[in-house]
């Protein structure tokens, strides 16, 4: 039993952990593409770059040049700081499920010690 539930703790974790990458990552596709699809902020237009046949983006305003639709910024700050407290938060339950692993593990062992006398004990009385 306790194998089986040791090895049901590791798939849960291995999930979480894969349910985590494709969640993140079909939020954050998402919403690179809604941002994508919202018009341009006032003062900016798309540039060719016709060398390497990329976009970039001038600001007509001030003349600043950048690569990333305008938009973007604010979601690339929010990633910068938003995924690393949701990792902080998955890391945090992994690690409850490696304590109760090693807990079922240590429970593991002194039972399997507490059969083991509690047998030549047993067998002693046989004898």
């Amino acid at each position: 039993f306790i194998s089986r539930e040791m090895e049901h703790v590791e798939e849960l974790g291995n999930k979480e952990k894969a349910d985590f990458e494709h969640s993140w990552s079909t939020w954050e596709r998402q919403s690179r593409r809604d941002i994508m699809a919202q018009g341009l902020p006032r003062n900016w237009i798309p540039q060719c770059d016709p060398v390497n046949n990329t976009i970039f983006y001038l600001n007509t305003r001030n003349g600043v040049l950048q690569r990333d639709h305008p938009n973007m910024t604010k979601l690339n700050q929010y990633i910068a700081t938003e995924r690393p407290k949701r990792e902080k938060q998955l890391v945090d339950y992994l690690d409850g499920l490696s304590q109760y692993i090693a807990r079922l593990s240590r429970m593991s062992v002194s039972k399997q010690q507490q059969l083991y006398r509690e047998l030549q004990s047993a067998r002693t009385r046989v004898l």
